[in-house]
C-alpha cells in the first residue's frame, strides 16, 4: 500500500532499492522485505551476496554426496573421495568395501597424453604375509571394447608399490574416449594373473598444458569387463 511504501523508504533507502512491491505491513516488517530479495531464504537470513549465505550453500552440496559431480573429485556415499575426472563406474553400486588406491598424473602435450602411474597403497589386505607382484595396464576405452593397451614393468613384492613410469598415447587415440587403468598382481606357475581393482579417466577434462594428478581410488575388475586375464607379466 501507499502508505507501506512511504514508510519503508522513510526507515531505509536500501529496502526501496531492493523490492518494487514492499510487502503490507509497519516498519517493523522490514525483516520480511529482505527475506523477499533473498529469494526465501528467512527473516534472519543474509541476502544473496553474504558469505554466510555462500557458506550455508557449500554445506548443503556437501551433505549431499550423491549429487556432487564424480569429475570434480567429489565424494560420494559412503564417503569415496574420486580423483580429479574420475567416473563412477556405470551401474556398480558403491559398498564399504576398498580395493586401494592408485596415484596418477595426466597431462597433453605436443600432440600427446602422458599418463604418469606414480605409486598404489592399500591393495592388499594388511595381514597379507606375502606382498604381491604387481604392475599396472592402461587401456582406451572405445564403446564397450578395450583397446591399444600397454602396461607398466613389474614391481616386486610390495604392499605400496612404487611405479614411477608415465606412459604415452597419442592425442588421436584418446580424443572423445577414456581412458582404463588396472593394477595386477602377477602370480606364479599356472595360476592366473589376478586383477585387484581398476579405474577410469575422462581425458577431454584434462586441458592442454594443464596437468592433473592425485590419487583414485580402485574399483573391483568386474566394473570394468575386465576379461582380459593378460598372463604375461
Amino acid at each position: 500500500t501507499p502508505t507501506t511504501t512511504h514508510v519503508q523508504r522513510k526507515g531505509s533507502m536500501y529496502v526501496a532499492k531492493v523490492t518494487e512491491t514492499p510487502p503490507s505491513g509497519t516498519p517493523t516488517r522490514k525483516g520480511s522485505v529482505y527475506q523477499r530479495s533473498g529469494v526465501g531464504l528467512g527473516v534472519d537470513s543474509p541476502g544473496p551476496d553474504s558469505p554466510q549465505r555462500k557458506q550455508s550453500v557449500v554445506k548443503t552440496l556437501s551433505g549431499s554426496y550423491v549429487n556432487m559431480p564424480a569429475l570434480t573429485g567429489g565424494e560420494s556415499s559412503y564417503g569415496l573421495k574420486l580423483g580429479p575426472s574420475q567416473i563412477h563406474p556405470k551401474g556398480y553400486r558403491l559398498t564399504t568395501a576398498r580395493y586401494g588406491e592408485l596415484k596418477m598424473g595426466f597431462v597433453k602435450i605436443k600432440g600427446n597424453v602422458e599418463v604418469e602411474l606414480i605409486c598404489a597403497r592399500n591393495i592388499v589386505n594388511e595381514d597379507c604375509e606375502t606382498p604381491p607382484d604387481t604392475y599396472v595396464k592402461c587401456y582406451i576405452k572405445d564403446g564397450d571394447r578395450l583397446r591399444h593397451k600397454k602396461k607398466t614393468r613389474v614391481v616386486r613384492h610390495a604392499a605400496e608399490p612404487l611405479y614411477r613410469q608415465t606412459i604415452k598415447y597419442q592425442s588421436s587415440d584418446v580424443f572423445g574416449r577414456n581412458i582404463v587403468i588396472m593394477v595386477w598382481q602377477r602370480c606364479v606357475g599356472f595360476e592366473h594373473n589376478q586383477g585387484l581393482g581398476g579405474t577410469e579417466v575422462n581425458l577431454d577434462k584434462v586441458s592442454i598444458g594443464q596437468p592433473i594428478n592425485g590419487w583414485y581410488p580402485l574399483f573391483p575388475m568386474h566394473s570394468y569387463g575386465g576379461s582380459d586375464s593378460d598372463n604375461s607379466p
